[in-house]
Parts: C-alpha cells; structure tokens; sequence
C-alpha cells in the first residue's frame, strides 16, 4: 500500500508497518531514500541516504512530505540487524529528539536557504567541528540550500537544521535569502579551501551551543558591524565549555558481543570502547556533556599504560565492552572493572 504524508504522519505509518507481527515488512521511499524493515512487530534494520541504525530511524520519523509505501516482503533469509531498541523505545527517543529540533527549526524559517560566513578564520585559529557537522557545513559553504546540503553530505533535513542552529547562535554564520549564483559559489568554494588547508581542525566533537556564552563580545561586535557590512576579523576565538565537569568512572567491561552490529563495524576496532546507550546518557549527564573519547585505565595496577580510546554506544553491552586486544593491552580480563575518564577537548 501506498500512503501520503500530506495524510498521515510518519509514526502513524510506522505504527501500521508493526500491526502485521507475522510478517516481514518495509517502510520505503525513493526520495529521500529510506528503509526500514519490521520483523514480527519491531523496527530491526533502517538506513536513510548514508546514515544506518538509530540515526537513520530517527531520521525517518522526520519526514512530511511525499509518498511512502509500505509492503510485506517474503524472505527466509536472515536479516542483518542494525538496530536493537524496541519501537516504543525509538518512538521516545524521537520525542527528545524532536523537542532540540523544534528549538532549532525556530531559527530557521525554510529549507530552501543558504547560508554565508560571517568571518574567516586565521592562521592561529581553529576552529573544532564533528565530523557529520562539517561534512554539512562544507556543502552549506559550496552555495547550496539546506535541503541540497542534506543530499549532498548523505545526511538528514532536521540535522542540517540543528547544526546551523548552533552556528547561528555563535554568529559564525547568517542565513541567506536565495541559493546563490555560480560566481559566488566559487568565491565560497575557495573560502571553503581555505578552511580546511590553514584554520579549521575537524575535532571528535560538535560546536556546542554551551559555547554561546564564551563568545558572547565576539557575536555583539559581529552584529554591531553587520549593518555597515565591515566585519572585523576578530584578533582570536576562543570556545570553553564552561558547564563541563571533570569526573571518572568504574565500569565492568567484557568483549564485544558477537552480533554482526560489531563483527560487520567498520567504526569499530582495537581503540574503540562500547558502552550502553543509557549508561552513556547517564555519564554525560553527570559531566554535563557528551563525549566522544575517553582515556580507559586499570584500576589496580598503575604501570599499566592507559588507551585513549573514542567511545561506540550500543544497547548490546551490559556495561562497556572492547575487544580481545584492548584486554590484553589493560592486562585486564572480561569482568573487570577500569576506569573511564571523559576527555573534552577545548577549542581555541
């Protein structure tokens, strides 16, 4: 069956794809591309343009506009699984997620805008940006929509959105009105060239909003001078998180599970820690950030060289995993506790 969202929303649709418990079902569009498979009532593998598992569910139930098609599929082969959480238990997560995009589509009023830079960088500065962040921020930068940025970087409208809502707030970037000419997009192009050859440090972690407050004089001299249109470029930019709390953890570890999410992973490898989804929101809440890298040390024996090691989260593991070779290098076995520091790197 086919169904327009211009009549039904995305979760009444999903809702509908896990009524048939007794079979195989897809959730698809053509544009933007989408899958997401049901096996006997639960949400088991989604991908979305280049996002795969949670991200691509979640940005699925942000779609409103066009047609989706729902089908049975009669298959005897095992699915791939790429997702583990209960429907109802996305469906929550989108709630939370829904509530950040919300803030941030209010200072966004269409998806056909461009945006422009407000300053350029120097040499001696740097800027730290997530890695899906400037895959957008590059296509942003080329002169394309929002929409085109979205297509462009594989990634989905709403974090798009909630990207350049942080970049707003920072005054490193205004919305423009139209998708600019093919003589600006070359001027833009080059800025964008310039950015990765002399300025701008892609970092583990994305700006933070938090980071609104230490650069609350740069953003006033910004929007003081915008009119004029003769932008400073300030002497130098310096983003801390001020809300930030420096703790450490005890946790038990074990070896990856043996399901294909980590045997199949390409992200994961020997200086990679995996810790379960709510104990990681837990940890974050108590620093008052999220990370994405942590130094992971051997509790009783301090010779013991410490692995800083980035940070996978998944609902497979108890408490935190890492694979047989971590172990070996920690001189610590599956059942152990070690301790995990949060690192938080300062963009300066």
């Amino acid at each position: 069956m086919k169904a327009s969202l211009s009549e039904f929303s995305m979760s009444e649709l999903m809702e509908l794809a896990r009524r048939a418990k007794d079979k195989v079902v897809v959730v698809k569009t053509d544009t933007p591309f989408l899958r997401v498979i049901f096996e006997g009532g639960e949400p088991v593998f989604a991908i979305y343009r280049n996002l795969k598992g949670r991200e691509a569910f979640l940005a699925s139930m942000f779609v409103d506009d066009g047609e989706v098609e729902i089908t049975p599929i009669a298959t005897e082969a095992r699915i791939k699984k790429n997702l583990d959480a209960t429907f109802d238990q996305l469906l929550s997560e989108f709630s939370r997620e829904e509530e950040a995009y919300l803030e941030a589509r209010s200072l966004v009023d269409s998806l056909e805008r461009t945006v422009e830079p407000r300053f350029v960088l120097d040499k001696e500065q740097t800027l730290c940006i997530g890695k899906k962040e400037w895959n957008v921020l590059v296509a942003l930068l080329k002169g394309m929509s929002l929409r085109e940025a979205a297509a462009d970087s594989g990634t989905a409208e709403y974090i798009v959105i909630e990207t350049i809502s942080t970049f707003l707030k920072l005054g490193a970037l205004s919305l423009g009105q139209h998708k600019l000419k093919e003589d600006q997009q070359v001027i833009q192009s080059q800025i964008v060239s310039s950015l990765v050859d002399v300025a701008v440090e892609v970092g583990d972690r994305p700006l933070s909003a938090d980071a609104v407050v230490a650069t609350e004089d740069l953003i006033r001299q910004e929007t003081a001078q915008s009119d004029s249109h003769e932008i400073k470029r300030p002497k130098s930019l310096v983003v801390t998180d001020t809300h930030i709390e420096e703790k450490d953890f005890e946790l038990r570890v074990s070896m990856f599970p043996i399901i294909a999410d980590f045997l199949d992973n390409t992200e994961i490898d020997d200086q990679t820690i995996a810790i379960n989804t709510n104990l990681f929101r837990d940890l974050s809440a108590q620093c008052g950030h999220s990370f994405t890298r942590c130094k992971v040390s051997n509790i009783g024996d301090s010779g013991v060289d410490s692995l800083v090691m980035k940070v996978y989260v998944h609902d497979a593991v108890e408490e935190a995993a890492l694979s047989t070779a971590a172990l070996f290098k920690l001189k610590v076995w599956s059942g152990s506790k070690v301790r995990v520091t949060p690192l938080f790197e300062q963009v300066e």
